[in-house]
């Protein structure tokens, strides 16, 4: 409705018009209904169609921008991204990864899960439009407590020859029996033993048959040498060659015992 136009008279708690009335702070007064002139016959219509010009938008309407907004927002607003990350079309996400920056994310305790989303779920566009950031901060991010889950995503979507691949191979050369004995890294090398393609699988290997005896003795070491062996039986014989010092290792630490299971169950099936 349309303002009316009505002298006023401020005598500082209210307004007084012409005939003495007094009107709130809050009123404006305003013409009646049938005052008002017919709309046009256009106003009702829908509005134009973007141009092609316009930035691309998703599912839900949102700008890439806005999208990772809410990625960073919350729990909720994060959930609530990646379903319409999920929904989106390769372009779409494209422009959303070449607007991410990994660090925060990684830094992030909700946009961490938005990034594991937009690579597990467009891994042909992600990896390659993130490639540069991943291998630059990929040792740092592989001992970080939200950048290992990141990484482990990218050991279970690697295939033989792809950007991935590449990544984790470079991570393991120069990481190497390092990674195995930090709290988050041994995630990564864990899961590039259990989930990664074939030339993963080799290299998680060779850095358990390294040092086995080392990370026998390492609190962290210890669950990559529990899966390795599972995957290399010969593990189990060499470590199985000396079961006194096996023993002094369940001494020390009530966890050991789970190693030494394994390598009694699995030296004497080979």
């Amino acid at each position: 409705m349309r303002a009316m136009a009505v002298p006023l008279l401020f005598t500082g708690q209210f307004y007084l018009d012409a005939s003495g009335m007094a009107w709130g702070l809050w009123y404006v007064p305003q013409q009646p209904d049938e005052l008002l002139p017919d709309a046009p016959p256009d106003a009702l219509e829908p509005p134009p169609p973007s141009s092609p010009e316009e930035e691309p938008k998703s599912e839900g309407g949102r700008l890439p921008g806005e999208l990772l907004q809410l990625a960073f927002a919350g729990d909720a607003e994060s959930r609530f991204a990646q379903l319409e990350l999920m929904q989106m079309s390769p372009e779409l996400a494209c422009e959303v990864a070449k607007d991410l920056n990994v660090e925060a994310a990684i830094r992030s305790p909700h946009a961490n899960y938005f990034l594991q989303t937009l690579l597990t779920a467009h891994r042909e566009v992600a990896v390659e439009v993130l490639e540069g950031q991943l291998q630059r901060k990929a040792h740092w991010a592989a001992r970080h407590r939200f950048g290992c889950r990141v990484f482990c995503r990218l050991a279970e979507i690697s295939e033989p020859g792809s950007v991935a691949e590449k990544i984790l191979l470079r991570l393991l050369s120069e990481g190497g029996t390092e990674l195995a004995f930090k709290e988050f890294a041994r995630h990564v090398v864990i899961t590039c033993l259990g989930s990664g393609s074939s030339a993963l699988v080799e290299k998680a290997l060779e850095i358990a048959r390294s040092e086995p005896w080392n990370l026998a003795g390492s609190r962290w070491g210890r669950l990559l040498l529990e899966k390795a062996i599972e995957v290399d039986t010969s593990l189990a014989q060499e470590l199985g060659s000396d079961m006194n010092r096996l023993s002094k290792l369940q001494k020390k630490s009530r966890k050991a015992r789970f190693l030494v299971y394994a390598v009694r169950k699995h030296s004497s099936a080979a």
